[in-house]
């Protein structure tokens, strides 16, 4: 087993560039969880068609409160959700840990 680092986008600021979705990577371990590192725009469905189990996420890491970097965020825990109910499963772990560097950021 190894980890692996997998870039589910790779582009940074506010506008869209064809086939290039905006920040994000998560990181697997050999025991299968996954950190997830910024959550751009369609990151979730990005993850997805590139294999990762959502399910297997076990925290979120935000650089920065750019929208670039958090765009994607609300899409992510709602997919996560989502799949939980399909598969008739509560959320892995109970809860899925966000660590924000500022949280005074998210104020108003």
């Amino acid at each position: 087993m190894y980890t692996e680092i997998k870039f589910i986008g790779t582009c940074s600021g506010t506008e869209p560039f064809p086939a290039r979705f905006h920040t994000c990577f998560v990181i697997r371990t050999p025991d299968d969880s996954v950190y997830w590192f910024d959550a751009g725009e369609n990151c979730a469905h990005n993850a997805r068609i590139l294999g990762t189990d959502l399910l297997s996420v076990r925290a979120v890491f935000i650089s920065h409160t750019h929208m670039d970097h958090i765009g994607g965020l609300g899409g992510l825990f709602w997919n996560i959700r989502k799949l939980c109910s399909r598969r008739g499963e509560d959320l892995p772990r109970g809860t899925i840990p966000l660590y924000v560097p500022e949280p005074r950021a998210w104020e108003g």
